[in-house]
């Protein structure tokens, strides 16, 4: 059986491949045998008897549940069952097994499992009478019964209500049939899980995603809630499997189209086939390389060395796997090129050279290019240049946005100053917190004792100042009109660009440029940081103060306050306020607003359809059959996931270890 036609996803990872129930190794598809540790159903049987067992659906032998939380339970997995027909969901508790033999305890069941009719309820009720066994219960058994409904009578009456309306929407699927099993087997005294299900679930259960199912539990199964626990478990894990089993659907329906496509294709194709020529067909088309038969592989005679370098085990597992191999590649192989560890054909032989165990080892490997070379040649190289990849290096900003940034900057310190504002502008921070203090301090007194004010405006760069910066632009934007003041423009390292602004200062240009540079040549002999700005600012004061005793501050529109005007005023209307019911009303008359609710009325009803849509796919599907691949001797299922502590989240990857018996060899016929 190919892995194409068990996997209807068509993926070949290893998560949806089958692993052993007793090493968890991961197997192909098909395989009689556990080709690592010879497992297959008869080495169960000898632990747990050959015997048939009256499964139900809730089945407690450790006696974890109550009357009520059995009922409870029974009714929540049918519940589950009509989101996702055909599958079966069922739990089985022990307490006296072993965490070892958990996985083949779960495999045992699963393949040893007798339907009760009476436990499964209303699924069984649509079974003919022919298709019923008839149970014969033992002298002194009890009489098993169905179910007790739970609750008083209002509880059971909405739940016939409901039930009667979930046979509208989601009927009950068709009777039991074990490989659709989906098993949770659980050992209370170990705290140890895991899942086991029939063949027609493993192209939808994920192996190595489906213990995640176990951890949604763990909280309540930590506060002996095992009914919730189990509840959420069996939850999660129909979620996971209707979540798959839409992927698995798109890509059969992908997968049918292609070959509807390839079916119209078909008529060319034979018109070309018939069009070359049956001597060109014979040159141009290379010979298969057919796979060994197993007389040709016994009666073949393997080199000494040969057969010392590759193990047995592992040489019969390459060649199960090859064999699985070319069943499931439908296209011919051409001829190999000549190896050293293949057999010579004769002279004048048209037979191609036999497969060897290097070959084999070769082919699953994944090196089969290195084989043959003529079904993979060898590529020319390139000859195009292939162009560097660019460094990806960080943007530079645009010069005049950088300008424009800092202009804003400035302009925004300005707006926001007052009368009570430092003469210090710094508005990037080119001082630092102690020397701007410094600075303010000096300002402040040199101002409060003089009938002039300085101002100080920091500004960053040399030759790169824009004229939006200079000192008369400076003064007109920061001095009030009325004042009598001293701009002074300050570059930090850089005393020779120091400029000075006026405003209401007299002089001529003559008289200007002289005091710009008794100031310049002040601060560079001082310094170029703090210093040299204190000392600008002493010989601005110095130069100005014998000319401000005749400093008034004007009179004009600046600062005085403009005159009482008694113009009447009419007396203002009082205005009612709109109640809720008017504003209510007034939305309801306008048309527009009647547009834009409707509007959005209908984008939220149109979401809410979308979100609805997608929990429902994501909680409810509708499974296919498909070929299952029979394997360890099962007749119902082998697929089984790993063992794992429920309370912890730790997986178990212990191997059980079988009792030794004349029949224990009987896991080897498969070789």
């Amino acid at each position: 059986m190919t892995e194409a036609s068990h996997h209807p996803s068509g993926k070949s990872e290893r998560s949806t491949r089958a692993i052993c129930p007793c090493c968890f190794s991961y197997m192909h598809a098909g395989a009689e045998v556990c080709p690592h540790c010879r497992y297959q159903l008869s080495r169960a049987e000898e632990v747990f008897t050959a015997e048939k067992v009256r499964f139900r659906r809730v089945h407690d032998v450790a006696g974890v549940f109550c009357n009520e939380e059995y009922a409870d339970l029974t009714h929540y997995l049918e519940k589950l069952e009509r989101r996702l027909p055909p599958v079966v969901l069922s739990v089985y508790i022990t307490g006296c097994g072993n965490p070892d033999f958990l996985c083949v305890l779960a495999h045992w069941l699963l393949n040893h499992a007798e339907v009760d009719d009476i436990s499964f309820g209303l699924r069984q009720k649509s079974k003919l009478l022919s298709e019923k066994s008839v149970s014969v219960e033992a002298p002194g058994e009890p009489r098993k019964a169905a179910p007790a409904e739970t609750g008083n009578a209002l509880q059971r009456a909405v739940r016939r209500v409901s039930n009667a309306l979930l046979d509208r929407s989601h009927p009950l699927p068709p009777p039991v049939d074990p490989r659709w099993f989906l098993i949770l087997v659980m050992d209370v005294n170990q705290s140890a899980a895991c899942f086991c299900w029939g063949y027609m679930l493993d192209p939808y259960v994920d192996t190595m995603r489906i213990n995640s199912a176990i951890m949604k539990g763990m909280l309540q199964f930590r506060e002996r809630s095992m009914s919730a626990a189990i509840k959420k478990v069996m939850k999660e894990a129909v979620i996971q499997i209707a979540k798959r089993s839409h992927l698995v659907h798109k890509a059969a329906d992908r997968r049918s189209r292609a070959a509807g496509l390839s079916g119209l294709l078909l008529f060319p194709a034979l018109l070309t086939a018939h069009a070359v020529s049956p001597a060109s067909a014979a040159v141009t088309t290379p010979p298969a390389r057919t796979a060994p038969q197993e007389e040709d592989l016994v009666a073949e005679e393997v080199p000494e060395a040969t057969a010392e370098e590759v193990p047995e085990a592992a040489e019969d597992d390459a060649v199960a796997e090859a064999v699985e191999e070319t069943t499931t590649s439908p296209a011919p192989q051409p001829v190999p090129q000549p190896d050293t560890q293949q057999q010579p054909a004769a002279a004048g032989s048209d037979r191609m050279p036999r497969w060897t165990p290097a070959d084999y080892s070769m082919l699953m490997d994944g090196r089969l290019a290195d084989s043959f070379a003529a079904l993979f040649p060898a590529q020319p190289a390139s000859t195009t240049k292939r162009t560097e990849a660019r460094v990806n290096k960080t943007p530079r900003r645009n010069a005049a946005a950088e300008q424009s940034d800092l202009l804003r900057r400035y302009h925004d310190h300005f707006r926001l100053r007052d009368s009570n504002s430092s003469a210090l502008c710094d508005p990037i921070g080119l001082l630092s917190a102690p020397e701007a203090d410094d600075v303010d301090y000096v300002l402040r007194h040199t101002n409060a004792a003089s009938s002039f004010r300085i101002y100080v405006v920091m500004v960053r760069g040399s030759d790169s100042i824009p004229t939006e910066l200079s000192a008369p632009a400076i003064t007109h934007a920061l001095v009030p009109t009325y004042e009598h003041s001293v701009v002074i423009r300050y570059t930090p390292g850089a005393p020779d660009f120091i400029d000075l602004g006026y405003c209401n200062i007299p002089g001529d240009e003559a008289q200007r440029e002289a005091r710009r540079n008794a100031v310049r040549k002040a601060a560079i002999a001082a310094g170029d940081r703090v210093e040299g700005i204190l000392a600008a600012i002493r010989s601005v004061h110095a130069q100005l103060l014998p000319l401000s005793a005749g400093f008034v501050t004007p009179k004009d529109g600046a600062n005085t306050k403009p005159p009482v005007i008694d113009i009447p005023m009419a007396p203002k209307e009082k205005v009612k306020k709109k109640g809720f019911r008017e504003k209510l009303e007034a939305m309801v008359e306008d048309p527009e607003t009647c547009r834009l609710l409707s509007i959005t009325a209908a984008v939220l009803l149109i979401l809410t359809v979308l979100v609805l849509r997608f929990i429902y796919l994501s909680h409810c599907g509708k499974l296919r059959e498909s070929t299952p691949d029979v394997r360890l001797g099962s007749p119902h299922g082998a697929g089984v996931c790993r063992s794992m502590r429920y309370l912890t989240g730790y997986v178990i990857k212990t191997t059980p270890i079988f009792p030794s018996s004349p029949s224990a060899g009987g896991g080897n016929r498969g070789d």
